[in-house]
């Protein structure tokens, strides 16, 4: 008997380190999901806004925590509006080149940055959208202090649409803002990487992996995620974007969002579009809908 309860007691403790190994593993992905070179086939464009005969001009300001955030000024005709494009996880500013020449092209000025831990700006870690609205805040200040614009909107990708949604939540200043791909919230995700990378483990898995998370990007992630900041961001208008194709962030994230923003708010669910990538889904749609909504809702 007492042979037993010892090789329960080591049975226990070595379930117990696995346990706790696996959600180590697991939060340390989310924490550094590692750097992703520019896809032709994900951004279109790899190069710079040169590439598209886009006036800019590299451009670095520091976050309210201190770190420094990189990217391009696109210098456009207006005088007062502008907007500032998130990419998403492991991403770079590329991402929002597929929309730049036809928001120039109506005159917008645009803000492309590095999130922190992407592409040139400074190192520090994921934690999905909690501390890189910091950075969108950051730019905010930079378009309405240093560019003196006074009419601003935003354009988030994947997490960078999450991270917008919550600032925007925050931040008054933002006008107008525009979603594709957001994920509704953190514990989602989790959910749904587990449920993907490791069967075996149950669903209370993912307050432990949840908790490991919150206490290694010092923050709580249960009182601010996209799903309870939308209706905060009311009266000003929202668009939300998500393709039916999505694989990584299903479009009931997208309907979630929905749901949950009050009006005046909007929905474009994009048939067969992949994450991120309604402008290739539907080229011709994203290139007139986007402009047309940033241009009904920002005063040029």
């Amino acid at each position: 008997m007492k042979v037993l309860i010892q090789l329960l007691i080591i049975s226990l403790l070595l379930l117990l380190f696995v346990v706790l190994g696996v959600s180590w593993y697991f939060t340390s992905g989310l924490l550094q999901p590692g750097s992703k070179d520019c896809s032709a086939e994900h951004y279109v464009f790899c190069n710079k806004p040169s590439e598209l005969d886009l006036p800019f001009e590299d451009v670095a300001f520091q976050t309210k925590d201190g770190v420094t955030i990189r990217g391009w000024y696109i210098n456009g005709k207006s005088k007062n509006a502008g907007i500032l494009l998130v990419h998403g996880s492991n991403g770079s500013r590329h991402a929002g080149l597929r929309y730049a020449p036809s928001l120039y092209e109506k005159g917008f000025n645009l803000l492309l940055i590095d999130l922190r831990n992407c592409g040139e700006s400074e190192d520090f870690y994921d934690s999905m959208g909690f501390h890189e609205r910091n950075d969108i805040h950051a730019g905010i200040k930079f378009l309405t202090e240093i560019k003196n614009l006074s009419s601003i909107g935003v354009f988030g990708f994947s997490m960078g649409g999450a991270a917008a949604i919550m600032a925007m939540s925050e931040n008054p200043l933002i006008k107008a803002g525009v979603f594709e791909s957001s994920f509704s919230d953190v514990e989602s995700v989790i959910a749904d990487e587990l449920k993907n990378r490791f069967r075996m483990f149950p669903n209370p898995m993912i307050s432990l992996v949840k908790s490991l998370y919150e206490k290694r990007i010092d923050g709580d992630i249960s009182n601010l995620t996209p799903l309870i900041a939308i209706p905060r961001i009311f009266p000003r208008p929202i668009f939300i974007i998500h393709g039916t194709g999505d694989n990584k962030f299903p479009i009931i994230h997208g309907v979630k969002l929905y749901i949950a923003a009050k009006y005046p708010k909007k929905i474009w669910p994009v048939k067969n579009g992949k994450h991120a990538r309604s402008w290739q889904a539907d080229r011709v749609r994203a290139e007139k809908e986007v402009p047309q909504y940033f241009q009904e809702h920002l005063k040029l």
